[in-house]
């Protein structure tokens, strides 16, 4: 071939992979979620959001009804389709029986649904969008699995649950599409079942850490960028919070200045902060190298508002120290002929770059 036909070639393969880029898109470089976690506290009015990174309270919400005193809160949970928090509030005029509340995010209102008839604790929604609830040790039943309605608050029998010597909470897996299921102080059961299962629950027994023996669990909720749950001790003035995985192992959190009875978790997409770990060839840090990359590459090179990557140092794919179009050529040949050269470490793994140069690493979402 001429040297006209490689240059033709080269042309032509850059306009096919850049009208690709039009159809391809990059996954969310640099994004990482900040978890915070809504508590309720059976001692007061008030949904308390904590930092999870300090564990200090940096918003509130007072759940207040006209007519009407609340006195604490044994339950919260958040609406995925809205927003909205519900909530499980005592009134001082009937301390015994809490109420099913929605509060409002948008106009910072909260209205109540119902009765929900029986002494519940911690609420949790599934996917489908139904709420459910556990009832307390005091209750009658005990460890009693309901749905509640979300027009009336009236409970719905699913099953019983296990139960260990003092406190009780629930939270939903949705990967797994299961109840996980917490109860007890010196003796703990932790369990994930089904919903709709038969009377007894039919769940999987999980041995818990020794971390989580000793005081009782008073919250359970699913974290969705960590494949786990946090897990809250309550106390009269303080609770502990542990991540705990499935499998029941426990690694401590923090301290939260605050008694809590039940934990919801929400969860703000944010850049992550800067590193200098990253995967060489990932250009568009979706955790893979593939051809996806070198037409991300050439997209920011010749393409106008392309997406631009967070890490020169990943798009620098024969570590020459520069970013240009021998980069692209150099992946493509790494993937697609027989002689090619994989990308110089770090590669395939996350690492620290071995070549002292001016790039820079600004962000990059290490696994």
């Amino acid at each position: 071939m001429s040297t006209r036909g490689a240059c033709w070639g080269w042309a032509l393969l850059v306009a096919v992979i850049g009208a690709s880029l039009m159809s391809t898109t990059a996954s969310a470089q640099g994004q990482c979620v900040i978890s915070y976690a809504w508590t309720a506290s059976e001692s007061d009015n008030v949904l308390r959001r904590v930092d999870l990174t300090t564990m200090m309270v940096d918003q509130t919400i007072s759940i207040d009804i006209p007519g009407q005193t609340v006195s604490g809160i044994t339950g919260v949970a958040i609406e995925e389709s809205t927003g909205d928090f519900l909530v499980l509030a005592y009134f001082a005029s009937n301390p015994t029986i809490p109420f099913l509340i929605r509060y409002d995010v948008l106009n910072q209102f909260s209205s109540v649904i119902g009765s929900t008839f029986v002494d519940f604790v911690c609420l949790d929604f599934i996917a489908n969008g139904e709420l459910y609830a556990v009832s307390a040790d005091t209750a009658t039943p005990t460890n009693s699995f309901c749905r509640l309605s979300l027009l009336t608050g009236a409970p719905t029998d699913i099953c019983l649950y296990g139960g260990g010597d003092d406190g009780e909470a629930i939270a939903y897996h949705p990967i797994e599409d299961r109840m996980y299921h917490a109860s007890g102080a010196l003796s703990v059961v932790f369990e994930a079942a089904s919903a709709g299962a038969p009377v007894p629950c039919s769940a999987d027994n999980i041995t818990p850490d020794m971390a989580l023996v000793g005081t009782a669990v008073s919250g359970l909720a699913y974290i969705p960028g960590s494949d786990a749950f946090l897990w809250t001790q309550d106390g009269a003035s303080s609770s502990d919070f542990y991540e705990v995985t499935s499998g029941g192992v426990a690694t401590f959190i923090g301290t939260a200045n605050h008694s809590v009875s039940d934990v919801a978790i929400f969860e703000v997409p944010t850049p992550c902060p800067p590193g200098t770990q990253f995967v060489r060839g990932d250009a568009n840090n979706d955790g893979g190298v593939n051809i996806a990359d070198a037409i991300f590459l050439l997209g920011q090179l010749f393409i106008s508002g392309s997406p631009t990557t967070t890490c020169d140092d990943s798009t620098d794919f024969n570590d020459d120290a520069s970013v240009n179009i021998a980069d692209a050529i150099f992946l493509l040949s790494a993937l697609f002929t027989p002689t090619g050269t994989p990308p110089p470490a770090p590669n395939p793994d996350c690492g620290d770059d071995p070549t002292m140069d001016s790039l820079d690493c600004a962000a990059y979402n290490c696994p």
